[in-house]
């Protein structure tokens, strides 16, 4: 697999910018596959910088290789994570055309919807896993 010159774009721009595992995790989330929401498990940001080295290891440069490795020994608090969960799961029934994520935040997310039953743009606003079972959520 030959690497595209836009993920080698960013991935210099991430190195430039010294970006935390979080960040570089985010940016590098597009060129990679997670798992479907019926694997119901979670990606964290250390599994997707990861999952980028092995798919592009034979492409990457001696320095992004470097980089992206300093990047995962890098300590960071584990609530700043990005966790990618596939909670929201349009279907056939479901009012709401989802067409981008608004926010990423401490306990959820923002997403913006097309509402087809009121014919405006609505906002969902959906707690991650983690704080959906907790008392008074």
């Amino acid at each position: 697999m030959s690497i595209r010159t836009d993920v080698l774009d960013d991935l210099e721009r991430l190195a430039q910018t010294n970006g935390n595992l979080v960040e570089v995790a985010r940016d590098l989330l597009k060129y990679i596959d997670v798992p479907t929401a019926n694997d119901r498990h979670n990606v964290t940001s250390e599994s997707i910088v990861q999952t980028f080295i092995e798919r592009y290891k034979t492409d990457l440069s001696e320095e992004h290789f470097t980089y992206l490795q300093h990047v995962l020994g890098q300590d960071f608090d584990v609530q700043d994570d990005l966790v990618v969960v596939h909670e929201i799961t349009p279907t056939a029934d479901d009012p709401h055309n989802i067409t981008s994520l608004l926010a990423d935040g401490g306990i959820g997310r923002v997403w913006l919807a097309q509402d087809k039953q009121v014919q405006r743009e609505v906002v969902i606003k959906q707690l991650l896993p983690s704080y959906q079972d907790r008392e008074g959520a």
